[in-house]
């Protein structure tokens, strides 16, 4: 349901799919471009990291394409797609806007868990907000933190694991997309949560972990569970 008029914040399948931070694929965390008043993670004398104050406003370019092997992933550059897809860091209280360029032949799109947005940015065919091959179109995903709604009721923060697909790929309903690697991790911190060191995002789909069988997949390191180090 909405909280604010035209948005919704969309919660399901939320931390099942992915188990959080930079992907083990060699995908490493994503640097968004942010006002130079974006303030940048706090270090105290201890040495530990935390996540600044949210209220940034960002802007990122992020592409769909085919890869040699016939699966498709996303990618900060042309040529450089990947499974999964890029980490998307934000603090609670950002606003992000991603110019989305489809290079595939085939009409595909990027939908978001846990984050805000309005019918525009949905990322589905049904509400024309998928994009043609060669098209591009910018969505915009809005955070919060946590606070009490016009009417009195609790409404939770938008800090978690969450994750963004396609939804056009091989069905109105985009089955093929997910199948064939479109889909990537999206962590929102709160305010003062501590950063770790490293991250590493497994995704477990099937019989498969980052759309490979369990004989190719990465090996290295821990590969049932999020992977946090802070020193």
């Amino acid at each position: 349901m909405s909280d604010a008029p035209g948005f919704t914040s969309r919660r399901g399948l939320s931390r099942r799919l992915f188990t959080g931070g930079a992907a083990a694929a060699a995908v490493g965390p994503l640097a968004l471009t942010s006002p130079a008043a974006a303030k940048a993670p706090k270090t105290p004398s201890d040495g530990v990291r935390t996540a600044a104050a949210g209220g940034a406003v960002r802007h990122l370019k992020l592409y769909a394409e085919k890869l040699p092997d016939g699966s498709m992933g996303y990618g900060l550059e042309k040529g450089k797609a990947s499974i999964p897809g890029p980490l998307i860091e934000l603090t609670e209280g950002d606003t992000l806007h991603i110019e989305f360029e489809n290079t595939m032949d085939v009409t595909a799109s990027l939908h978001v868990h846990g984050l805000d947005y309005d019918v525009a940015s949905d990322g589905t065919q049904l509400n024309r907000s998928a994009v043609e091959p060669g098209g591009t179109r910018t969505y915009t995903w809005r955070t919060h933190a946590p606070g009490k709604r016009a009417d009195g009721t609790w409404r939770p923060g938008s800090a978690g694991y969450w994750h963004y697909h396609d939804h056009a790929v091989g069905t109105p309903h985009g089955t093929g997309g997910l199948r064939k690697g479109l889909y990537g991790p999206v962590v929102v911190r709160r305010a003062g949560d501590i950063l770790p060191d490293k991250q590493f995002t497994i995704v477990f789909n099937d019989m498969t972990i980052n759309n490979k069988s369990g004989h190719d997949a990465p090996s290295s390191g821990p590969r049932w569970a999020t992977v946090w180090r802070s020193s």
